[in-house]
């Protein structure tokens, strides 16, 4: 009887050791609130209006724009890896004119900060725009944009920003389911969290393009995506037939040599099989979103790409069953390499300045040279620059090639 009693007394406080451990952010590592952000013992600070993540404190010191994206790229709190240098018009949002501390570079200098959870130790901040010579900030006292030569310093700082990733809750409270099933089709797919990230390519990414211009991007919903592309099996079971080059590779190999009117047509019969109109593909905002997760690396995997894709060193010139590569941090396979995937915008030039929830106009009316309909990330036959998450390509709506397939998203 007492061994037993001592049996349970240690089971007792291996359990209370391990919850200390293991309890979700916001019941073991929350320190403090302020109005809408929340303060966790780790030296992060939660933006849960934008559902960004900041750090604390910024570095401390005068910085240049160079070291700064360096500081902020490897910057760890919280044990993320994912930091990043803020744009702009994630600055903006922490703009207060109605709140005031004093800086601490300079006594005649007041910072307007929406929160006291963040420690700015003076006035500016770098932001990721670049234009020419000239690099875009944020004056915390004057209350407005800026632009300074890259190797200025003084008064300037560096605060890392990440996208937080959890499940946001719907409007009722509840929180959304975070996978779902299609029940003709037996695809899974996770909830993928509303938030804010740079769309295009860093100015120094290896091999990047002109076009993809780094700016801005909100998606203001979640929304669910298959966590792999349709596969032949899958296109089987709505279509009756199989159109892919590489038929042999078997039903758990994505479908592809399938045009975009041909996703379209698959999509509208899906729908009306489940008795919905919630399928769908994706925009290119939210395919580049959903493929970083979190990152601003060329790919989600860092710069290996031989773990998370079939690309041409590693493919053997043919495509692989779906799902044998590493996953993104949200669950997503294959989002670089097997086979290229159709988006639903056709193309037109990045803007310049942040956007919300962007997506093309309908084609109707447009002249047909126009018709030029988007895909992303690389295939089996691709090098390391066609698989970026980054990379934009297009083609006629109504072109078949092999490598080029598809995946789904479905709206809540």
């Amino acid at each position: 009887m007492q061994r037993a009693v001592q049996i349970a007394a240690i089971a007792t406080i291996v359990v209370l050791w391990m919850g200390a451990f293991f309890l979700p952010a916001s019941l073991a590592g929350e320190k403090t609130r302020d109005g809408r952000f929340i303060a966790y013992d780790d030296g992060t600070v939660l933006d849960t209006k934008t559902n960004l993540m900041w750090a604390a404190q910024d570095n401390g010191s005068d910085i240049s724009w160079k070291d700064a994206r360096q500081y902020c790229a490897s910057y760890r709190g919280g044990n993320y890896s994912d930091w990043r240098i803020p744009s702009q018009d994630q600055l903006a949002k922490l703009l207060d004119t109605g709140k005031s501390q004093q800086a601490k570079c300079h006594k005649a200098l007041k910072i307007h900060l929406a929160t006291k959870l963040i420690n700015l130790s003076c006035t500016n901040v770098w932001a990721s725009e670049k234009s020419g010579f000239y690099i875009a900030g944020y004056d915390f006292s004057r209350c407005e944009r800026i632009s300074s030569r890259a190797s200025n310093t003084k008064f300037f700082r560096a605060l890392p920003v990440r996208s937080h990733v959890a499940p946001p809750a719907s409007a009722s409270g509840k929180q959304k389911a975070d996978s779902f099933v299609s029940p003709t089709l037996g695809a899974k797919f996770v909830l993928i969290p509303a938030g804010t990230f740079t769309m295009g390519s860093p100015v120094g990414e290896k091999r990047r393009s002109r076009a993809e211009i780094p700016h801005p991007v909100t998606i203001s919903q979640p929304f669910y995506m298959q966590t792999t592309e349709v596969t032949q099996g899958q296109w089987r079971r709505v279509m009756g037939n199989n159109p892919s080059h590489f038929s042999s590779c078997g039903d758990d190999c994505p479908v592809e040599k399938v045009s975009w009117k041909d996703a379209e047509a698959f999509i509208e019969k899906l729908n009306r099989m489940e008795g919905t109109d919630q399928y769908r593909l994706p925009t290119e905002a939210q395919w580049e979103y959903a493929a970083r997760a979190g990152t601003q690396t060329r790919f989600h995997s860092g710069e290996n790409l031989l773990r998370s894709a079939w690309y041409y060193h590693n493919s053997g010139s043919q495509t692989h069953p779906v799902g044998q590569k590493t996953a993104n941090a949200w669950g997503l396979y294959d989002m670089h390499g097997n086979v290229k995937e159709w988006v639903r915008d056709w193309y037109s030039n990045y803007p310049s300045g942040s956007v919300t929830d962007p997506e093309s106009p309908p084609l109707k009316g447009v002249r047909l040279d126009r018709d030029r309909r988007i895909y992303r990330g690389g295939d089996y036959s691709g090098n390391e620059q066609e698989c970026r998450s980054a990379r934009r390509n297009y083609t006629s709506s109504e072109s078949r090639f092999s490598g080029l397939g598809f995946r789904l998203i479905r709206t809540p």
